[in-house]
């Protein structure tokens, strides 16, 4: 076996020990794992605080009420609104299209895992396709990169993605 399948079985086997399905199950699922789309975005946090200090109204217009109940307590509030305007915007473009700010929802699941839930003309736009969602951020800049995969792939949805 040469050294780049000899990585790879590795991986498979690390991500393995790590979900809830056998290695020939995870194996077959990887293998029909179709991606339909990605997105990508990054922010300036400051620009983030510096728009939403200015502008009465301004988060509220963008951020759903679940999503300011989650950031605006923590101390760090502006850097977990620039991370899900990011967020937000790479869904947009992994889905092809742009919505309404409050149609592109992060919650955070019982794990804190970041999770994409779609609403009206969102929802509409990614035809029953899961969105994957990964946050990341710096003290100055949050990231965040949005995965489109079809359900047929036959992993098992979240609660918000079988509604």
């Amino acid at each position: 076996m040469d050294k780049a399948a000899c990585n790879h079985r590795r991986r498979e086997k690390d991500f393995a020990a790590c979900s809830a399905y056998s290695l020939p199950t995870l194996r077959k699922r990887l293998m029909n794992m179709p991606i339909i789309g990605v997105g990508t975005d990054i922010v300036e946090v400051e620009r983030i605080r510096r728009i939403v200090e200015k502008y009465s109204g301004f988060a509220e217009r963008v951020f759903t009420r679940s999503e300011l109940e989650y950031c605006l307590p923590k101390s760090s509030r502006y850097l977990h609104l620039a991370a899900r305007f990011a967020a937000k915007e790479a869904v947009a473009k992994s889905l092809g299209s742009s919505f309404s700010w409050h149609e592109v929802e992060i919650i955070n699941n019982i794990n804190g895992k970041p999770e994409v839930v779609l609403h009206r003309r969102a929802k509409e736009a990614a035809s029953g396709a899961i969105v994957h969602i990964s946050l990341s951020h710096t003290r100055n800049y949050a990231c965040a990169v949005a995965v489109v995969e079809v359900k047929e792939c036959g992993y098992p949805l979240t609660d918000h993605q079988n509604n």
